[in-house]
Parts: structure tokens; sequence; C-alpha cells
């Protein structure tokens, strides 16, 4: 450990090595190379980046620097779930270094052994579908340092059920729709029994998906009812979304259905936008705010086509003399 005496006579007779620990006293290994054989030290002194040793007959130092410590910050690297995931581990050393292990499929490493200070960057090859994190462990390795552990870990893909909008509201006649839009990538079930008044398009499905809610029958009361629909997919939280039905206006016996109609939901990028009310304008967004068309004034028909080259969730915006419709479809 000591190469330099800054005085004295010669060596004295007895011995003491000298230990060193990289890990605040976790682990001490002895450095005590380059001292005279037989010495006896009885004093030491850490001053700026030197350490003293005094004996009888002189001091001896030697750079912090020259001790050759093995450290490897963090002693955990997580990378994110997406593929080409990357993160860096900083390794602290003097000495010829390398990491021992096998690298699974799903990780790469940039280099695996070097000399002195430097880093390492991880780098996944694979997005971590699974429900759980994975990991793998390294032994970062030294010739004159007990091996250093460090653990390689990556998230699991945060998965999330998601639905839009929260809640339905269906008009009072019969054959009134709405849409909910389902967001996750993985198998789900509405776990929910309808009431007799109202259909669901799907009750299963796997991945981004729609469900259009249908009244089989005009509400009868001026009363809206109401029920709620459980969409469950393997543990994950549920989520729980009321579908109303409105109530009768006082007095109105027609059957006019005035709902805007969009379908089918969701579309291969063809579809139709149907009014029982004179339209004005049809506006088309993508989710990013893209306006992908707009047309004025609808047909006599009341229906007009539409075909998009754009996948994703597109906004539909119906404007009519009196009212603003907006409504979303989903383009695969």
């Amino acid at each position: 450990m000591w190469l330099t005496k800054t005085g004295g006579r010669g060596s004295d007779v007895l011995f003491c090595p000298v230990y060193v620990s990289s890990n605040n006293g976790g682990e001490w290994f002895l450095s005590d190379t380059g001292f005279p054989e037989y010495i006896y030290v009885h004093s030491l002194l850490l001053r700026d980046s030197l350490l003293y040793a005094g004996t009888y007959h002189g001091i001896w130092e030697r750079p912090l620097s020259e001790m050759y410590l093995l450290e490897a910050t963090p002693d955990t690297v997580i990378l994110e779930f997406d593929q080409s995931a990357s993160t860096m581990l900083y390794i602290h050393t003097n000495a010829d270094w390398s990491l021992e292990g096998n690298l699974p499929g799903w990780l790469s490493a940039d280099i695996i052994s070097g000399r002195g200070s430097d880093t390492v960057t991880f780098t996944a090859q694979e997005t971590n579908y699974g429900d759980l994190p994975r990991s793998t462990s390294l032994q970062l390795s030294s010739s004159i340092t007990p091996d250093v552990s460090v653990t390689i870990l990556q998230k699991p893909f945060n998965e999330f059920l998601s639905v839009d909008p929260d809640s339905l509201v269906l008009n009072w006649p019969y054959d009134s729709r709405d849409t909910l839009f389902i967001f996750l990538n993985k198998p789900w079930v509405m776990e929910t029994t309808l009431p007799g008044w109202c259909e669901a398009s799907v009750q299963t499905g796997n991945g981004n998906d729609a469900i259009i809610f249908r009244s089989l029958e005009k509400n009868p009361t001026i009363q809206p009812r109401t029920f709620e629909v459980n969409i469950n997919a393997t543990q994950l939280q549920s989520v729980y979304v009321n579908i109303t039905q409105k109530g009768k206006p006082a007095g109105f016996e027609s059957s006019q259905n005035q709902e805007i109609l969009i379908y089918p939901v969701p579309s291969d990028g063809s579809f139709c936008v149907e009014s029982h009310l004179p339209v004005k304008q049809i506006t088309l967004f993508h989710i990013d705010a893209t306006v992908l068309e707009t047309r004025e004034g609808a047909k006599g028909s009341g229906k007009e086509i539409f075909k998009v080259n754009r996948k994703g969730i597109i906004l539909i915006k119906i404007q009519t003399a009196d009212h603003t419709f907006t409504r979303k479809q989903i383009v695969y």
C-alpha cells in the first residue's frame, strides 16, 4: 500500500496489516502492498487526498486514488418497460474490471470490461409485457477487490384500463344509442346483466374497442332510468360506467328520434354520419387536433359517408342550427 517514505532511519520490526473498505465497513479487504516487511504503524492521518502512516523512524504517504477501491452506482439499474429503454451504470475504480455473468436476451450492454472509472449503458431489447418486473444479476469483478453485485431490473408494462366517457346518456325513444370507448392492451369483459330495455353491441373484447349501447324501447315515464356496467380485465382495477336513458318529455308522444348516429364503430376508415336534424357543418379532427375534413351542410338524405386514412381516435363535430354535437370514432 505504501510507496513513499518521508523521513526516518529504516523499518521497524513489528508487522501491522492495513485493510480498506469500499462499502462503509460492510466488507474489508487487505491492502498493505508496498510496505516494508514487519513494520509497525502507530498513527494514521488523512489530509486532503493523502493518507499518512507514522512510524518511529519515518512517515509513509499514499494517495487515496491509488488504493484501488471498486464501486458501482447505482447498485440496482432500473429500465423502463419499453423496448430500447436505456440507463447507465457508473463504475468507480483505478483497476481493471469486468462484468461477469450472462446477459439475458432482453438486455444488452455496450461494454462489459475496462480499466479505471467508466460507464456501462444497458439497453432493453424488448418490451416487458408481463405483469411483473424482470431482473438479472451481474458481478462487477476486479483482481484486487471483492466482487460487487449489480442488479438490472426492467419494469413491467404499465397497463391500466380506461374508458371514455365515464357515463352514457341515451335519449328516451326506441333505438337511441351512445358509444363507450375502451382503451386497453389485453382482454376485457363486461360483467353486467343488462336490463331488458337496453342491449350492448359486444360484451367482451381484446384490446382497444367500443361498445354501442342501444335502447330497445322508449322510456314510458318522465323519470330517467339507469344501471351500472362493470368493465373488468385480469389483475387490473375494474371500471364502472353508468348508463342512463332520459325520461319522456312531458306531453310529448312522438317517437321521432333526433339522435346523431355514427356507424359502424369502430371503423376501418369508412363510416357514415346520420342526422335527423338539418346539418350546417361536419368537421373531422384527429385526436392530435389535426383537422382531417370539413364538410358544409349534409345532403337531403341526412347521411354523409366519410373516408379517412388516419388511424386512432377521430373526433366528429356536427353543427346544426341550434346545437353542436361531438362524437368519437375509432379507426383501426
